[in-house]
């Protein structure tokens, strides 16, 4: 068992990725369709060509990029903090690739389209690669419970800072009008996520016992090819019914992240809704689940996991049909149901 400050530091370290993949999601999720439909002008047939081969890419990158960090023997791929630690500046860079202009898209609208395919590819690749390392690096930290209750306490208040990037834009660029002031903002993000993940890959210490071995888990782990993997995770019942139910949830949450800024611009006009409520409802959006993690873990440990995701959809279906039944008229309402959901 590790000493006090031991485990303190390992947490700040840990949590240092969280802070950095937690500004750059928010930003990126919140702010790319906006971009490309209303700054490059992409057209619908690359817009939905685009989403379609980000659909199947991410969908294949997890197990791949899970397989290659298990069945590894480079070193820099193997140790989760390693690859942390060099995948930092490529995923900043990644980050920062749809926020400036490839050129003219009005003669050549080809361009906004690779474009748009390249930054979700390269995105989703270093975004899954990174994050899949720190998830790792969490059951290798401790074996000890409290211990890792520590480290996720620390990772949580990094995830709720991390999430206000989205206000800090939307006030600096003035919901996006000063494109100057927003590519800046996304600059500074980048460098304070490169410097976070910087620290953590390079301060974070594992437990010695959880150490991975360089050859014998990596040759044991290669003994299986991914193909015999998948159809034995695809035989598990209770697995597909968890990630059918993750995939909905990932889809909602994605769907209303992605388009939520155009919702808000089209059902919150400037004449109903002030430009700095927009603004702080834009920033609690992705702040406030984070928020509530934290708030309801007592509640969690006491209902369990099960029982609260069921309420949640429950929750959901009830918002949704309110909202629906009373129309966009009602602008408090949809407010409301904007950040409830």
């Amino acid at each position: 068992k590790m000493g006090n400050s031991q485990i303190r530091r390992n947490a700040m370290a840990y949590s240092a990725t969280t802070l950095a993949s937690s500004m750059m999601s928010s930003t990126f999720n919140y702010y790319y369709v906006k971009v490309f439909l209303h700054h490059y002008k992409i057209s619908e047939t690359w817009f939905y060509l685009a989403q379609t081969s980000y659909m199947i890419w991410n969908a294949i990158n997890d197990p791949l990029f899970g397989w290659l960090q298990d069945s590894s023997k480079v070193s820099c791929i193997r140790r989760r903090h390693l690859a942390i630690l060099y995948g930092a500046p490529i995923f900043v860079l990644s980050f920062l690739l749809p926020w400036f202009s490839w050129g003219e898209t009005d003669s050549f609208p080809w361009i906004a389209g690779a474009h748009l395919i390249v930054s979700l590819w390269l995105y989703d690749a270093m975004f899954t690669y990174v994050l899949l390392a720190q998830c790792a690096l969490f059951t290798e930290i401790s074996l000890d419970a409290d211990e890792r209750h520590i480290v996720l306490r620390y990772s949580q208040v990094a995830s709720i800072i991390g999430s206000t990037s989205v206000f800090w834009c939307e006030l600096l660029s003035q919901n996006l009008h000063d494109v100057t002031k927003f590519q800046l903002c996304c600059v500074v993000i980048a460098l304070l996520s490169w410097v976070s993940m910087t620290y953590s890959g390079s301060t974070v210490r594992v437990a010695p016992e959880l150490t991975p071995s360089e050859d014998g888990v990596g040759a044991s782990s290669q003994q299986l090819s991914m193909m015999t993997l998948i159809r034995q995770l695809v035989r598990n019942k209770n697995f597909m019914l968890f990630i059918t139910v993750n995939f909905l949830q990932i889809f909602h949450n994605t769907f209303g992240a992605n388009f939520f800024s155009m919702f808000s611009n089209y059902f919150l006009t400037t004449d109903n809704v002030g430009s700095m409520t927009k603004t702080l409802l834009a920033g609690s959006a992705f702040a406030t689940p984070q928020l509530l993690v934290l708030i309801a873990s007592p509640f969690l440990s006491t209902v369990g996991s099960y029982y609260l995701i069921l309420y949640s959809f429950f929750l959901k279906l009830f918002l949704a049909a309110i909202i629906y039944l009373m129309g966009p008229s009602h602008v408090f309402f949809l407010v409301l149901f904007f950040f409830l959901d």
